[in-house]
């Protein structure tokens, strides 16, 4: 134990931690039936709570083929070519045929994907037809399409495609790649789905032929779940945490284990422990949370200054009702319950329209158009993770960063002060 450092245990890293991994509710096991049972796994919840962790975890790079989802990703296809490219297999967009005198066909395929079966196939392959032609013609007929491709890559590699952040991706394409996903099942091909929102059965509702074809993760920490990582941590480093200081540092998360593991880190380091301690070292000063909190809100206060003024700025069209500066004001109001729940659509609109005036007038199709278009509005302003989403199945405004919450709290700004002035 003597060689492990502070950073190996506490703290953000891509890989799975060593010391501080906690199979919270026997997921490892599920998962790991979810993948011999053949069908598409989803797994999903709010940033920074371990679901690529979890993935990582059970299914390593030989055995996948990962693409990280973006919004310039316009068309399903777009996802699809981009797996093959990652995968070096070129998609061949035509076939040819060509007709030779003396009435015979001769049907000539060129192709360079390397996948057996498919369009795609390096060589050639001819074969005789009878014709009533007598003049040499070269016909052009169309390749394969990239999903078939794919679907014969995964399936002859034994390889799973993981589609990281698909949450950036725009509403019509999420949709268009639902349907994608059951031509996949058909050919046994599958996918790990990954990304931020609440609700269940996401894909079901852009898809009702999933059903049945789809195994589900929503990932969430319970307090005993947090407090076990501490714990975890606490026996690799040789320090102890205070009860009152750990019930703290656990609330100051808001369930949310990258918040703890962040907050973790920096009390060790204002503690003086970076490194395994050869006797047990009692962590008992509520001061040193104070001081990690100031200094995770410092180190977090220019994204959310930047996302006000994405909200602020809205959309072109958005400019007279000033929608979705009203929208991130209801954020700020909104109770802790109401944004890991989610705000509903009518309460929404009745809160709107209640602080808008009587000079303003905001009608049901003004929220409804603001809302379907609040993911583009961020993933065009680049801000990662999203902020919100909004869920058209539910009709729900959801939070999906937790840190809002922690930055809400403990940045020692007046709640109003934090709000965006509608009248600017």
């Amino acid at each position: 134990m003597t060689e492990v450092k502070l950073n190996q245990v506490f703290g953000i890293t891509t890989d799975i931690p060593t010391y501080t991994y906690v199979d919270r509710q026997e997921l490892d096991e599920r998962f790991a039936h979810y993948l011999a049972s053949q069908k598409h796994i989803v797994i999903h919840g709010a940033s920074k709570q371990g679901k690529s962790c979890l993935r990582k975890k059970q299914i390593d790079s030989s055995t996948s083929l990962v693409i990280q989802c973006l919004p310039t990703m316009e068309h399903a296809e777009d996802v699809w070519r981009a797996a093959l490219e990652k995968a070096g297999v070129p998609v061949v967009a035509k076939t040819t045929r060509t007709v030779t005198e003396g009435d015979h066909i001769d049907g000539t395929l060129e192709t360079k994907a390397g996948v057996p079966g498919l369009v795609g196939v390096k060589g050639n392959a001819s074969g005789g037809l009878e014709s009533t032609k007598s003049a040499s013609e070269e016909i052009e007929e169309p390749g394969e399409g990239p999903l078939s491709i794919l679907a014969a890559y995964l399936r002859d590699n034994s390889k799973r495609l993981i589609l990281e952040d698909f949450h950036y991706l725009p509403d019509e394409v999420r949709k268009s790649i639902a349907f994608g996903l059951k031509a996949l099942y058909e050919e046994k091909a599958y996918v790990v789905v990954i990304g931020i929102w609440s609700e269940q059965n996401l894909l079901n509702y852009y898809n009702g032929d999933l059903t049945g074809r789809i195994e589900e993760i929503n990932l969430t920490w319970s307090e005993e779940e947090l407090n076990e990582v501490l714990t975890k941590g606490e026996g690799t480093l040789n320090v102890q945490f205070a009860p009152g200081l750990k019930s703290q540092l656990i609330e100051s998360a808001f369930g949310n284990v990258g918040l703890l593991q962040r907050l973790s880190e920096k009390i060790c380091l204002e503690a003086g422990v970076v490194i395994f301690q050869p006797q047990t070292k009692i962590i008992s000063d509520i001061e040193l949370l104070n001081r990690a909190r100031t200094q995770l809100v410092n180190e977090i206060r220019q994204r959310y200054t930047g996302i006000t003024e994405v909200f602020k700025e809205g959309m072109r069209a958005d400019a007279e009702l000033q929608l979705y500066t009203r929208i991130y004001n209801e954020l700020v109001d909104a109770s802790e319950l109401e944004l890991i729940n989610g705000i509903s659509y009518h309460s929404l609109l009745e809160r709107i329209r209640s602080k808008a005036g009587s000079g303003v007038t905001i009608r049901q199709s003004d929220l409804t158009s603001a809302l379907d278009r609040v993911e583009r509005l961020q993933a065009k302003k680049r801000v990662t993770p999203l902020l919100v989403s909004y869920s058209k199945n539910v009709r729900k405004l959801f939070l999906n960063d937790r840190e809002f919450m922690f930055y809400r709290k403990y940045s020692g700004d007046n709640p109003e002060d934090l709000k965006i002035n509608v009248d600017e």
